[in-house]
């Protein structure tokens, strides 16, 4: 010090400052230190945040069991416990797709603590805990075809295979309330469930109807000719009567004298039309009816059972005596190849759920088996005919054949011009089966073309048994009219067995 106090002043100063330098390092450094802890505090808080965890969206196979649909009113689904996820539910055929009202899928079917996790322990957003997304849905048959129209009902000839499969699908994710990050990914909810009509069988529908849908029913009505009322095909005006009967047009009259919509009724006076209890003209018969369809048959006579869904849904079997009496294909068509004995009885088997009952349609061939005889395109006099069949009492009568107003034993007059068949069960076998033709039932004997053949049924006129120009009614197996034909007019040739 007392070197020091010696010095200059301008050494004194040169001293001093060779001593503060030291002391102003240190100072940095130290400052230096405090700002890198805190640096590093810092940089380690942030990596915290940063590996925190995404809340889940949890519990999705009890979430998805509240997905369901509404059928007149009643909500069904697997949370519901009216609406299994692991079986078939069985609806009523007549529902269309579009009567499935598919639920929405809403936030408060969720659940903040069975749906809800976060393994960083933070607890889910009070305010708008889920977003749930708008719900898709889709429906396709047994065999992956997706169903776009939905007002065709699922069940009666449908020709959807069966089951369906419905799924229902809804977007969610979840929130946290204070933890980052704070939301979830989307996670589908989505729910299968398997939907099938009510098997059943619904109709048997005559061969007939399947090839020519617009000859299903007469039509014909009452009109005044001459002075008194006769009957004319549906297709005429009044004044036409004369141009139905020329002969020169004929073809005019296939289309005039079917499937008018104003002669679906039976006309008392003239017939035509169906009996709207027992026949569908879509279908065809009902198995409501009783006695089934059919009552009649004929060698090639074939008829499909209709049945709910796919026809390829279900395998047939048959019992019938002799059992080489008919034959069953896989598409339930059934045909007569000679008379059963008793009655027949068609089983229907769903094909993919052993558990679903088999479905019967039995039916009885009580009426006429028909055997038309002769070449298929050769005509034949009255006595011919007698003698193909073996007798007389081998012929059909009218009422047999047909249940036009002029077909009873008690009608003795002269046929109205166009009179025609009713379609029903039990009353004759062209009410049942319709226009009978090669055309019609390829399979079987029946004829081209020309379509009178003889009744045993004598028509005596004003003339007693001393007529012999107009002596024998006939029948028309394309519409079931009935007319007079003479004796030794060439006609075709129908006998019974």
């Amino acid at each position: 010090m007392c070197c020091i106090f010696s010095l200059t002043n301008s050494s004194l100063l040169s001293v001093c400052l060779s001593l503060v330098k030291p002391f102003i390092y240190i100072l940095f450094i130290l400052c230096f230190l405090g700002v890198s802890q805190k640096s590093l505090a810092l940089t380690a808080h942030s990596i915290n945040v940063i590996i925190g965890n995404k809340p889940k969206v949890v519990g999705i196979e009890g979430a998805s069991k509240k997905h369901g649909f509404t059928v007149n009113g009643v909500l069904y689904s697997s949370n519901t416990n009216n609406l299994s996820d692991t079986q078939i539910n069985q609806f009523d055929g007549n529902l269309t797709i579009k009567d499935f009202i598919i639920k929405d899928y809403a936030m408060n079917d969720l659940d903040v603590t069975a749906n809800y996790d976060d393994t960083d322990g933070d607890g889910i957003r009070n305010n708008t805990p889920f977003t749930v997304e708008k719900t898709t849905y889709s429906w396709f048959d047994n065999k992956g075809i997706k169903i776009e129209n939905n007002e065709k009902i699922i069940g009666c000839a449908s020709d959807i295979s069966m089951p369906l499969t419905l799924t229902i699908t809804t977007k969610v994710k979840t929130y946290s309330e204070y933890g980052v990050p704070n939301e979830s990914e989307y996670v589908d909810i989505t729910q299968k469930y398997k939907i099938m009509a009510k098997p059943e069988i619904c109709y048997a529908k005559p061969y007939g109807m399947i090839l020519y849908p617009q000859y299903v029913w007469g039509s014909v009505r009452p009109v005044p000719y001459q002075g008194s009322l006769d009957c004319l095909l549906s297709g005429y005006a009044e004044h036409e009567f004369e141009l139905s009967m020329d002969e020169n047009f004929v073809d005019l009259r296939e289309t005039r004298g079917w499937n008018y919509d104003n002669s679906r009724e039976r006309d008392s006076y003239c017939g035509g039309g169906y009996n709207a209890n027992v026949f569908d003209p879509v279908n065809g018969f009902k198995v409501s009816a009783s006695p089934h369809f059919p009552t009649t048959g004929f060698p090639g006579a074939k008829f499909q059972l209709i049945m709910t869904g796919h026809q390829d849904d279900f395998e047939y079997t048959f019992s019938a005596t002799p059992n080489d009496s008919i034959t069953v294909d896989k598409q339930g068509y059934v045909m007569l190849i000679k008379k059963p004995i008793g009655p027949v009885t068609i089983t229907a088997k769903f094909k993919h759920d052993e558990q679903i009952p088999e479905q019967n349609y039995t039916f009885n061939l009580t009426g006429i088996w028909a055997l038309p005889q002769g070449q298929i395109d050769k005509v034949y006099t009255y006595q011919q005919v007698v003698n193909m069949c073996g007798g007389e009492s081998k012929l059909p009568t009218r009422s047999e054949m047909s249940n036009s107003p002029n077909a009873p034993a008690s009608w003795i007059k002269y046929p109205y011009k166009w009179d025609a068949f009713t379609r029903d069960i039990g009353q004759g076998l062209l009410s049942e089966w319709g226009m009978t033709s090669k055309e019609t039932y390829p399979d079987s004997n029946w004829f081209t073309h020309y379509f009178w053949f003889y009744s045993k049924d004598k028509y005596l006129g004003p003339y007693g048994d001393n007529n012999h120009l107009f002596d024998r009614f006939a029948i028309d197996a394309w519409i079931g009219q009935i007319g007079v034909w003479a004796y030794a007019q060439q006609l075709r040739g129908v006998c019974i067995q």
